[in-house]
């Protein structure tokens, strides 16, 4: 177990990936190689994706926070439960409940990632692409999407840069933060190699977890 860094996933609302014996999977294999994991569920940023999708607000709040949220909520709990792990050494982040958004330091993180997106045409267009290729295989999408949509659904993984940035600037007992995913980021390890802005950022990394669908 590694006790020097903290490890950083995330389960994105709407994506069919995350089902039970997935996150049962997940959340054991992660307590069991790090002594803390963080959890994000980036509910609220979720709520850009659906509108990009073609909801409306109401339906886009209701499918992203009390559908998709509170369902992978409920199967962290069961995992929980099932599992008899600690929920001291594993946080589940809720975006409102948190006050993630009101937070200034994560106001600070976002703001720096939206003007590095506003500002570097490379970065833009890697987070763009990142987002189409999220928003075309949804398997929620009820139209045919224009730039404007994409420009919209972008807010989402700008959202999570700022929380990444977020909790990397606010735990103080770790040295190094790690992001987790069962798929590759290029654009995120780019960010942290500076390859965009020039600075590299030596305490954050990117970790390829395994594919627990398989």
């Amino acid at each position: 177990m590694d006790k020097d860094k903290l490890l950083i996933t995330g389960m994105s609302p709407g994506n069919g990936y995350f089902k039970q014996e997935v996150i049962d999977k997940l959340l054991v294999y992660c307590s069991e190689k790090y002594s803390k994991v963080e959890i994000c569920i980036p509910d609220i940023p979720a709520i850009y994706t659906y509108l990009a999708l073609g909801y409306s607000e109401n339906k886009a709040r209701e499918k992203a926070i009390r559908l998709q949220g509170n369902n992978y909520r409920n199967r962290i709990n069961n995992v929980f439960t099932t599992r008899n792990l600690n929920p001291d050494n594993i946080k589940i982040w809720n975006w409102a409940k948190d006050g993630v958004e009101e937070n200034p330091i994560y106001r600070e993180c976002f703001d720096a990632i939206k003007n590095l997106y506003d500002n570097n045409i490379d970065f833009k267009k890697d987070i763009n692409m990142a987002t189409e290729e999220v928003l075309v295989n949804n398997q929620f999408k009820k139209k045919e999407l224009s730039k404007d949509d994409i420009v919209m659904g972008a807010h989402y993984i700008i959202s999570e840069f700022a929380f990444i940035l977020y909790i990397s600037k606010t735990i103080k007992d770790y040295n190094h933060f790690i992001f987790g995913y069962h798929r590759p980021w290029p654009v995120w390890e780019k960010f942290i190699a500076g390859g965009y802005d020039g600075e590299k950022k030596d305490n954050l990394s990117f970790l390829l977890l395994p594919n627990f669908s398989n």
